[in-house]
């Protein structure tokens, strides 16, 4: 008897989400609560395969426990299809075709070939296609298996490198630096999970900086954990230096600093953004980070308003000029300053039509 109430409903919940909602582990788990509590079941799905042998009354041998009935549909596979699905395993959260084709290809495999092999292992179940997002995911039970044994040939630290190094490429090439605001946010959303085991792999400094500027917007923005986002920036700050980069770190600090209502510091850091932005030579960079720290002194009380308004007004001429893309949130960022500055209404309406 498991007991009942909402303690015990959500503990059986994650549970069954920890096991991908599989009827085989979810029923061998069961049998583990007649000796184990739930807790201590819980506590002990790292080693799944380990705590769910057995326990299941009747049925064909095989299928005696999850290790059996994965080991099954493993060896179905042929040899380069078996190092090919081992491989996807250092993804996690899903991967794109594109990603695929970077980091399991090799070993007899082209890049050219990759879509051939995952079309093969969704039709065999053991990936999971999602037509809407494009990205491949693999269940965690499945992903834990393939890792094993791709550790078990001595393949891990090479399949992780080769992770890393296409997770350092793609977040330079999606950083709101190169890219649309909204869209690198999208980006770093999809690929937080990724980005979390590449930046706990990484050794190098450059590579791990690259990977906390990410991370530092994906906590700070979308997650709303400051404490670590600011832990995540400072990481990307000791990184190699580069104007451009520190500049929009230190106004997306700024951002993350007035959130904890840390207004001298915020203001420290806004205002060495905008100096460097604009010693730049860079319009588009200029314009971006004055219509963010123009947001950040918008939203903080203790920080003058007309100080926002003046970096918001300078950002819209800026991206008139050289940030035509940006103008739209340049205009936005203006309205949101004059909100708090008396008798703007005839500017705000202006900055709302255009």
């Amino acid at each position: 008897e498991l007991g009942e109430g909402a303690d015990v409903r959500e503990k059986v919940a994650a549970i069954c989400q920890v096991l991908d909602g599989v009827p085989l582990a979810i029923e061998l788990a069961s049998a583990r609560t007649k000796a184990l509590t739930l807790e201590q079941i819980e506590e002990r799905l790292n080693d799944r395969f380990r705590l769910l042998a057995g326990g299941r009354r009747g049925g064909v041998s095989r299928h005696n426990t999850l290790q059996a009935a994965v080991d099954w549909s493993y060896r179905l596979l042929e040899p380069a299809e078996a190092g090919f699905f081992e491989r996807l395993s250092v993804f996690h959260g899903g991967f794109t075709l594109e990603s695929a084709e970077q980091v399991a290809a090799g070993d007899g495999i082209e890049p050219w070939e990759t879509v051939d092999w995952l079309t093969g292992l969704v039709e065999k179940s053991l990936l999971r296609f999602d037509r809407t997002s494009g990205r491949y995911d693999m269940l965690e039970t499945l992903r834990v298996y393939a890792a094993a044994k791709l550790d078990d040939r001595d393949g891990t630290a090479m399949a992780r490198d080769r992770h890393l190094e296409w997770v350092v490429g793609a977040a330079e090439a999606n950083s709101p630096l190169r890219k649309d605001g909204a869209e690198s946010f999208a980006w770093i959303a999809s690929e937080a999970s990724n980005l979390t085991v590449a930046f706990d792999w990484a050794d190098e400094d450059g590579d791990r900086a690259k990977l906390a500027e990410a991370l530092g917007l994906h906590h700070g923005f979308t997650l709303g954990d400051p404490i670590e986002a600011l832990r995540l920036f400072d990481i990307a700050l000791d990184g190699p230096r580069e104007a451009g980069r520190e500049a929009h770190l230190l106004a997306r600090r700024a951002a993350v600093l007035s959130q904890l209502d840390r207004t001298e510091e915020a203001l420290e850091a806004g205002n060495r953004a905008v100096d460097l932005a604009n010693g730049s030579g860079d319009e588009q960079l200029r314009s971006r980070v004055l219509r963010s720290v123009s947001v950040t002194y918008g939203a903080q009380p203790m920080i003058d308003p007309g100080l926002a308004v003046s970096l918001a007004r300078e950002a819209v001429a800026v991206a008139r000029s050289g940030d035509p893309d940006g103008l739209r949130s340049a205009l936005d960022a203006l309205t949101w300053a004059l909100l708090w500055v008396d008798d703007a209404f005839d500017e705000i309406e202006a900055a709302t039509a255009e």
